[in-house]
């Protein structure tokens, strides 16, 4: 595949993990969008493109369903709270001792880099059983910084309209740099 097919192909593989990531977190929408709906693209380009070890990018759907969300500040006292995803919760229980801002600053750091992790472990594998790790010095991070930089670093980008479901930049953001460690990983620049 010329280098520029490549390009392209990568960059539409992560617009398209980009929206529907957004799709997933939007108002009155399935996590489908986002659990399978990510993995989907990738493992058909996983098939188109012959690279069957990409098809461990499946194992992202269970990632993908973990959630990133926060408990609310009074969780868990009060019960009409968001009490976030179980992720989120086992990080806010490990920082119960610390000032309540800062236990929530650590949690939010401490789920966004877990689910890097997650993420970086699967690209990892491939690489290592496709001999293909040097892709991983470009995957490993975009993969890691994902959910870090957008949402933990960055913040309140605001939203468009697509389809007429509002989504936000933020989650489109995190989720196009996801797509692209995947598209990287799956087509090879």
């Amino acid at each position: 595949m010329r280098m520029n097919k490549k390009l392209s192909s990568v960059g539409i593989v992560g617009i398209i993990c980009g929206i529907l990531g957004a799709l997933g977190g939007a108002k009155n929408t399935s996590k489908g969008w986002r659990r399978y709906g990510i993995t989907g693209v990738l493992l058909v380009a996983s098939i188109i493109l012959k690279n069957y070890w990409a098809l461990l990018l499946g194992t992202w759907s269970g990632i993908l369903s973990m959630g990133y969300g926060i408990p609310d500040k009074e969780y868990p006292e009060n019960p009409n709270v968001d009490c976030g995803s179980s992720l989120g919760r086992f990080w806010f229980n490990i920082f119960k001792h610390k000032e309540k801002d800062r236990q929530l600053c650590l949690t939010s750091l401490m789920v966004s880099l877990t689910i890097g992790f997650y993420f970086s472990i699967v690209i990892l594998t491939i690489g290592l059983l496709s001999n293909t790790l040097s892709l991983c010095l470009i995957t490993v991070p975009f993969a890691l910084l994902s959910h870090f930089i957008f949402g933990h670093i960055i913040k309140g980008l605001g939203n468009i309209t697509i389809f007429n479901i509002e989504l936000s930049w933020i989650e489109i953001c995190r989720f196009v740099t996801l797509g692209l460690a995947g598209a990287i990983q799956i087509i090879g620049v």
